[in-house]
């Protein structure tokens, strides 16, 4: 039995655009606020050049080969190499599950005055809760994304009309400690690309697309316009948000209402004072369904990336079935439901995003030298013969920025069992298990 080929281009379009928008400015705008200051903007520009410059390697692998699992998809095609396509796809899993965590925790900033119950219980019912959503089958996956994607653009939208006489009332080129980017360019940038790096997450979900190509009508022609529109509708609403933010509320209490019991969350601070105190409880709720609708994104396609993985037999066949009332792959469901809920236990949203961006900057290099391996010719499913710069200098540039991004922005630490660990180490040894697994499942 094979899936459904159901989804169409406006559904791809509002889909991708659905996850993108809810993974990060509605979680973790006021933490970038902190680390850029005004010049949030600025950082979420370059974010967007960044993952602009993967979103195309994507879009181009996309047209070439439509399969769940993509990227496990594309190192096979392009090094024949199952470890290779095994740890590929097992860091593709490591980043949805990561994903997932994130987002549930930046639900409880927009909970945490309004309900009052255990942060950890609202984490874990909202994984659950739209698991079941995503076992039930795709289109009703579709169907409540679309909804709550209108929602959420509404919200968004609502700040941007009532914002734009805002713009211009603060310094946008100052960044933290009251410092000028034009005198002190070096010393901030930093500052800019430290933010960039953790709101980078919050441009993640257009490569979730080329994992929904099995569920896509005309998949070849759809993914890859799909990829490019929802990137570039999002990159917009997002420096306009963030110039917005940073104009009605000063960077330290963006910040704070990160974390604060006190806050309904950045957003909602930003439209209290921006609009009235009844606009904020309404971002309240529409950040639900911002967060919702990530939520169902990145559960079905971190099921749909097992079954793929499993298609290729780099995976248990037990992640290959699929539900005959669904149409779903409800064991894949099932399992990506459960480690999501383990990997929520980390706690911290910051640490999270920063896991998170860490293993997709792997995951884009791998992707983008994936491509370019691929237009080379070398293997005998390109049409290209030869090295041709037009088709590569992209992805070059991508692999480029994806491992200077890595090299110089995790060495920061944390504490794993009372041991202050560089980030970069972590991702290590999440890579080592990946290898031990892949040897463990080979036998």
């Amino acid at each position: 039995m094979t899936l459904e080929r159901s989804i169409t281009f406006p559904q791809a379009v509002i889909y991708g655009v659905g996850v993108i928008v809810g993974t990060g400015i509605y979680t973790l705008i006021g933490v970038g606020a902190g680390i850029a200051g005004n010049l949030l903007w600025l950082s979420f520009i370059i974010a967007g050049v960044i993952a602009s410059l993967t979103a195309l390697s994507y879009a181009k692998l996309s047209t070439l080969f439509a399969k769940e699992s993509a990227e496990s998809f594309y190192a096979q095609k392009a090094f024949g190499s199952r470890k290779i396509s095994f740890l590929t796809g097992y860091l593709s899993i490591i980043v949805w599950l990561f994903s997932v965590a994130t987002v549930s925790w930046g639900l409880v900033a927009y909970t945490k005055s309004l309900i009052p119950i255990e942060p950890i219980i609202v984490v874990l019912a909202s994984i659950i809760l739209f698991s079941i959503i995503n076992y039930l089958g795709i289109q009703q996956s579709v169907i409540v994304n679309n909804v709550l994607t209108t929602l959420t653009l509404f919200g968004l939208l609502l700040i941007i009309f009532f914002g734009i006489p805002w713009i211009g009332k603060v310094n946008l080129l100052e960044g933290p400690n009251g410092l000028n980017l034009i005198e002190n360019t070096f010393s901030l940038g930093n500052n800019l690309f430290s933010a960039a790096a953790l709101i980078f997450f919050a441009f993640l979900g257009f490569e979730g697309l080329a994992n929904l190509a099995g569920e896509t009508k005309n998949p070849k022609k759809t993914i890859p316009l799909a990829i490019l529109l929802s990137l570039f509708i999002v990159t917009i609403l997002y420096v306009l948000i963030s110039i917005i933010a940073v104009s009605v509320v000063p960077t330290p209490e963006l910040y704070a209402s990160a974390f604060s019991s006190s806050s309904n969350g950045p957003l909602a601070l930003v439209a209290e004072r921006l609009i009235s105190p009844e606009a904020g409880f309404l971002l309240t709720l529409i950040a639900f369904c911002a967060i919702g609708s990530t939520l169902i994104v990145l559960l079905n396609v971190a099921s749909r990336i097992l079954y793929g993985m499993s298609k290729q037999n780099i995976a248990p066949k037990m992640f290959e079935y699929i539900n005959p009332k669904t149409k779903t792959p409800s064991v894949a469901v099932i399992v990506v439901c459960v480690f999501s809920c383990l990997f929520a236990l980390f706690g911290d949203i910051e640490l999270l995003g920063y896991l998170c961006t860490m293993s997709i900057f792997l995951l884009f290099a791998m992707v983008n030298i994936s491509a370019i391996v691929i237009y080379r010719g070398l293997t005998p499913f390109s049409s290209k013969k030869s090295f041709i710069i037009k088709d590569n200098i992209i992805p070059l540039i991508g692999t480029i920025f994806c491992l200077i991004m890595l090299l110089t922005q995790y060495w920061k630490t944390t504490p794993i069992f009372g041991v202050e660990v560089p980030l970069i180490a972590v991702l290590l040894v999440v890579m080592l298990i990946g290898r031990g697994l892949y040897f463990f499942l080979d036998k």
